[in-house]
């Protein structure tokens, strides 16, 4: 069948797209998907084009700025690659120059509409950059190479993380007017880190003839609580900025989840200092909980100072691993007791 689609815009005709649609279902859907497309891409060029046309003349040191006349783009949209034209303007005090449209459109220096880049950019938070540039182009039609799609997606999460990060000192200055979202009756907290390999490197000190691949901290932060029907509910931050912008971040998003106003707080930890110094320094009116692997790792340590027979070893670490099973305390202080009285 032949399909014929006739585009106007404000009453003006602007565009007649046609296309013969034929074959399997699949196919028919396919060709149906590809003529969206197409209309698409005339209702965009001529949406951008009025768009540019409302933008305010720009102004450099102080001055109007000069115009140098209009140029061609062509940028990805989800509709497909979208050509205009819009108007260049030049500072003739500095020389530096500015295209006000491409600001509004595209998504910071990439040519990729904001509206695409945002669909880049939440795919690539589920799925792995390998499989990323052949997922756009079987979901979407979209075809855009790898490379640019990681330079887009590190160029909008380091935007973010920025905002993120000044957004965490800003409440930190002014505790107070940080509003609760939620206010829960129990509120946990906790946090944890990670070292992992990245893809850049660096000299080695040992050899600097030799290039070494950087590791990396990734610290967590998690604030979870119940609502009044017992649905579980969490909010997660992450980053590798330093340890008191990820502290500033962590207390942030508990307040914000109604950690002052709840009546039981609970800070749960693995046995890392920095994870007890943001306790002790944002929620030391919570209860520290320290999580089960790590409390038997330690309860191993312990035995393995106290007895060098490993029988006499492992029926200390049973006792205390019962021990802890039954929330028992004073498990050292017994031994202490105990080695005291048959010396």
């Amino acid at each position: 069948m032949k399909v014929e689609v006739t585009v106007r815009i404000d009453g003006r005709e602007v565009a007649t797209v046609e296309e013969c649609i034929a074959g399997p279902a699949i196919e028919v859907e396919q060709q149906t998907e590809a003529l969206k497309d197409r209309v698409g891409q005339v209702v965009l060029a001529e949406g951008f084009l009025q768009l540019a046309a409302t933008l305010r003349h720009p102004c450099c040191c102080g001055k109007s700025m000069q115009n140098k006349g209009q140029r061609t783009v062509t940028i990805m949209s989800q509709s497909g690659e979208i050509s205009f034209k819009r108007t260049r303007y030049c500072c003739t005090e500095c020389g530096h120059y500015q295209t006000p449209a491409d600001r509004v459109i595209c998504c910071g220096r990439h040519r990729v509409t904001r509206h695409l880049a945002k669909q880049i950019s939440q795919l690539a938070t589920i799925e792995h950059f390998t499989r990323l540039e052949q997922l756009m182009a079987d979901q979407h039609a979209v075809h855009i190479g790898h490379d640019e799609m990681l330079q887009l997606i590190h160029d909008v999460g380091g935007n973010v993380d920025q905002q993120r990060q000044a957004e965490a000192l800003y409440a930190l200055e002014r505790p107070s007017q940080i509003t609760p979202k939620q206010r829960p009756k129990q509120v946990y907290v906790s946090c944890d880190g990670i070292m992992y390999c990245t893809n850049q490197r660096e000299p080695c000190p040992s050899d600097p003839t030799k290039m070494r691949l950087i590791w990396k901290q990734m610290r967590v932060g998690c604030v979870y609580w119940q609502d009044d029907a017992e649905h579980w509910h969490k909010q997660v931050i992450w980053g590798q900025e330093d340890l008191p912008t990820f502290s500033a971040s962590l207390y942030r998003l508990a307040c914000e989840c109604g950690y002052r106003e709840a009546d039981e707080k609970i800070f749960a930890a693995d046995g890392g200092d920095w994870c007890w110094g943001i306790q002790d320094q944002y929620f030391a009116d919570s209860v520290g909980i320290l999580d089960w692997y790590h409390a038997t790792e330690h309860i191993w340590d312990c035995g393995k100072q106290l007895h060098s027979d490993p029988q006499r070893m492992k029926t200390w670490v049973d006792e205390g691993l019962n021990r802890a099973d039954s929330r028992s305390v004073g498990l050292m202080r017994e031994d202490y007791l105990r080695r005291k009285l048959f010396v």
